[in-house]
């Protein structure tokens, strides 16, 4: 067992550890006692097992891509201007700030994946991976239903593959980038590495301002992506009190 297991489990019963990791989350009844392991489950199924999360994810990420790209061939058909957008008209136009996001996103959640794995800590890692797979759902149900016009009054070129996982001229009604980062910040905070709730709000809300001067989404796809994370439990924080199992 790995040491910051044994030091929660000793902790529980009694033991004094001075250096034992707090235990932030309420945990299912089906995963092992980790002190990083998830919000508060939302799902009414137990977490599922590494191998079905993972599949889970990778059949809505290519269902996704698919109909991504198919959309996107609908929409370069017949291309429509922008349409009218009151974070558009508050915020100026900083196409960098796109590439800022896409950088920070891909680190924090890269690295925060990383840490859980490499530590052992396969349900927060498998419970973050069902999040994830969620919001893929969304995403594609929401860019398969209604061709929203770009947002982006000149469309760049997407490269082949990254273009599309980052997301095309249709994916919209939903920022998978602020829901996927905001999933990240929350184990973040449960790691000890954001102090507080209102720190991490503010980050994700300074991403979420990023992503709408870049123009790479309209600012309702980000307000969605903000309501999709309360929906699985990613927006707030529930602390136990001291001595609860």
């Amino acid at each position: 067992m790995k040491m910051h297991n044994s030091a929660v489990l000793l902790s529980q019963r009694g033991g004094a550890i001075p250096c034992a990791p707090p235990v932030l989350y309420e945990l299912p009844p089906s995963t092992h006692i980790t002190p990083t392991a998830g919000a508060v489950y939302p799902y009414p199924f137990p977490l599922p097992s590494l191998r079905n999360v993972f599949l889970t994810y990778t059949f809505f990420g290519f269902v996704y891509l698919f109909t991504l790209q198919y959309n996107d061939a609908l929409f370069h058909k017949d291309p429509r201007p922008p349409l009218k957008d009151l974070g558009f008209h508050h915020f100026p136009c900083l196409p960098l700030a796109g590439e800022v996001c896409d950088v920070f996103a891909t680190i924090v959640i890269f690295t925060v994946a990383g840490y859980l794995f490499y530590t052992g800590d396969l349900p927060a890692f498998r419970w973050g991976l069902l999040d994830l797979a969620v919001g893929k759902l969304v995403s594609l149900t929401l860019h398969s239903s209604t061709l929203m016009p770009e947002s982006r009054s000149v469309i760049p070129e997407p490269t082949p593959v990254i273009g599309r996982l980052m997301g095309g001229s249709t994916d919209r009604l939903m920022s998978n980038h602020v829901f996927e980062l905001g999933v990240a910040l929350h184990i973040a905070q449960g790691l000890g590495w954001i102090r507080s709730t209102p720190e991490r709000l503010a980050v994700l809300l300074i991403f979420s301002a990023g992503i709408i001067l870049s123009r790479g989404h309209y600012t309702v796809d980000v307000v969605l992506a903000w309501w999709c994370m309360a929906v699985v439990g990613r927006l707030g924080f529930k602390y136990r009190k001291s001595g609860e199992v």
